[in-house]
């Protein structure tokens, strides 16, 4: 009997001398294999071109917003991003997010630059989520007349609960004129290494105005931008967005500093940032 004790001890501190390995970890300080899938993006207004009478104008009065075709495994984190905009109507409060079967939590609205009517941008998400087959996400509008944009995607091996690491939480907003960087945002310090971060803005771009993802601090995946839709005028779009991700491999914070050209014009840019952190499994 001391032998198969003397012989099972010396297996486990072998094995604790086996680095980490992101793949079926358990009780383990790394990622257990997160990996995000980009699930598309919307906008719920197309800009109207013409001369005359009637002038160009945005297409409004739609009281929802969908993405359709929705496919996520049972288990996994649904994360969705929403910029709604109007000029009349305080959006201050957002609206709401179903997909018929799961249930949201809504991560406080910012105003951008912290006024009211110039924009409003929020996220929503969902943990350990019951399957999705071809189901719709939809967000319905604080106005009718919004013009809304809408990112998503859902993640694999985030905690099933109290995922969200609010020691990381960052957000921020202001008013930029014409320069690069447009803000320099830092995250606080993760609990645990191998979460996934997150880091997007909201904002009203200028006619004349490019904007570019931060990928010089890692935020590689640029699907959650959405910079194309209505605007004032076909080049500038009221309900933007830019936002990505990165799997931040140590505990250290991260940095969120998006750049702008102004090539084609010079405008002032009313945004909302945030950075936010999520556990794994």
């Amino acid at each position: 009997m001391k032998i198969r004790i003397l012989i099972t001890t010396i297996f486990l501190l072998f094995l604790s001398l086996i680095p980490c390995s992101t793949v079926n970890a358990v009780d383990c300080s790394c990622a257990v294999g997160i990996e995000m899938v980009f699930m598309g993006s919307t906008v719920n207004e197309a800009y109207v071109g013409g001369l005359g009478d009637p002038p160009a104008h945005c297409i409004t009065g739609t009281e929802t917003l969908e993405l359709t075709g929705m496919m996520v495994p049972a288990g996994a984190m649904i994360f969705v991003i929403v910029h709604e905009y109007s000029a009349t109507v305080d959006t201050s409060a957002g609206g709401t997010l179903s997909d018929g079967v799961n249930t949201y939590a809504k991560g406080t609205p910012i105003n951008n630059n912290n006024e009211t009517l110039k924009g409003t941008g929020m996220y929503f998400y969902a943990l350990n989520t019951q399957a999705l087959t071809n189901q719709s996400i939809t967000y319905t509008k604080a106005s009718t007349d919004s013009i809304v944009s809408m990112s998503a995607f859902y993640a694999t091996g985030i905690a099933t609960s109290n995922a969200l690491d609010t020691a990381v939480t960052a957000t921020s907003y202001g008013q930029t004129i014409a320069t690069t960087p447009i803000f320099t945002l830092t995250s606080g310090t993760p609990t645990q290494s191998g979460e996934l971060f997150i880091a997007f803005m909201t904002f009203k771009q200028p006619t004349g105005q490019y904007q570019y993802l931060d990928t010089a601090h890692g935020w590689g995946e640029q699907e959650l931008t959405v910079t194309s839709g209505c605007g004032v005028t076909a080049n500038s779009m009221n309900a933007a967005m830019i936002g990505g991700a990165q799997i931040n491999t140590g505990t250290t914070a991260k940095t969120f500093s998006p750049t702008m050209s102004t090539a084609g014009g010079t405008g002032t840019v009313n945004w909302a940032a945030w950075i936010l952190g999520f556990k794994h499994q």
